[in-house]
């Protein structure tokens, strides 16, 4: 794999849950966040955000393993929708 980067957004810790990204602010309370995090198990996901009435939470995820979340934070099929699963 290339190390060449052209834009790099990096987070050195490796602490779960942490990790880099872009933050899109609006306003006062308008706020939206696409990165990575980072787990416990040494692996990333790409997280998208959104903040409600104060607090952000996430809305989507893709894992490491390419499973598609939204709704949900943890996969028992490649797409997982709330509690519904799509195969």
């Amino acid at each position: 794999a290339s190390t060449s980067w052209g834009l790099k957004i990096a987070n050195a810790s490796t602490t779960a849950g942490t990790g880099a990204g872009i933050y899109f602010l609006g306003g006062t309370n308008s706020e939206s966040y696409i990165g990575n995090l980072y787990d416990s198990a040494g692996a990333g996901a790409l997280s998208f955000q959104t903040r409600v009435a104060g607090t952000r939470a996430e809305r989507m995820r893709i894992d490491a393993s390419g499973n598609l979340l939204v709704g949900a934070t943890s996969a028992n099929a490649k797409v997982t929708v709330g509690w519904f699963n799509y195969r």
